[in-house]
């Protein structure tokens, strides 16, 4: 009995099928299609943590050096950088490989470095922190105490960066500038920490754009924003940010 009840039901699944095809195909296509969704979003999200992890451990402090600093003081400087117990990983970068590097990364802008004439990148020493959970506090007190030594020219923390650039996107929304324009320069009207080049915008643009943001701060927040781009060019003085 059991093996005519097994045909009956397979000949009527079967005859159901068929009689509503249309129905049926298209609930297969949704079914499909969201098992292709739910990949996609899973897929986004693993990118998403991978990136978020290489972000975290790649947090860094650039030590830059003094162009004329002598050979004893920048090895005094990669040794104290070397001996934190902070620090994982220590490069010494040259001006040449900074320099290489740079037309590497921003192949577009390699007119710039030959208009200049010279090379402007000074050496450096890179610091990779060794935990990425490490206090921006921990870090802070190691920077300051590097900083002291005499070949040291600068510091660049790239946490202390980020949350920079965060700050000041959230003083440009907070001074109505999100989306605002300027010839063909507009702070991002997605992120209004960033000036997005919207076609033949020039350095004066963007130059317009920084002062009107610095004055709109100084006047709501009496907050004096600073500027830490390095200008190259002439610029008339009432062009000045």
């Amino acid at each position: 009995m059991t093996l005519p009840k097994l045909r009956y039901f397979l000949r009527e699944a079967l005859h159901n099928l068929w009689q509503f095809k249309t129905r049926h195909i298209f609930s297969l296509t949704i079914i499909c299609l969201s098992f292709v969704t739910v990949g996609v979003v899973l897929s986004l999200s693993g990118n998403l943590r991978v990136k978020a992890r290489e972000l975290s451990k790649n947090l860094k402090v650039v030590f830059y050096l003094k162009k004329d600093a002598p050979p004893a003081d920048r090895e005094a400087v990669e040794a104290a950088v070397r001996s934190s117990p902070l620090i994982g990983s220590v490069r010494a970068v040259g001006p040449d490989q900074a320099i290489d590097r740079f037309r590497t990364n921003f192949p577009d802008l390699r007119d710039i470095l030959q208009n200049l004439g010279t090379n402007p990148f000074p050496a450096s020493i890179e610091a990779g922190l060794k935990d990425a959970a490490v206090s921006p506090e921990r870090v802070l007190g190691f920077i300051a105490e590097v900083r002291k030594l005499a070949a040291v020219e600068d510091v660049q923390y790239s946490r202390e960066w980020a949350e920079k650039v965060r700050a000041l996107g959230r003083l440009v929304e907070a001074v109505g500038l999100k989306g605002h324009r300027i010839g063909n320069a507009m702070w991002s009207d997605v992120h209004a920490n960033f000036v997005v080049n919207l076609g033949g915008a020039t350095a004066r643009d963007c130059l317009a754009l920084v002062k009107l943001a610095r004055t709109r701060v100084r006047e709501r927040f009496g907050v004096e924003l600073e500027l830490e781009v390095r200008l190259v060019g002439e610029f008339a003085p009432d062009e000045l940010p």
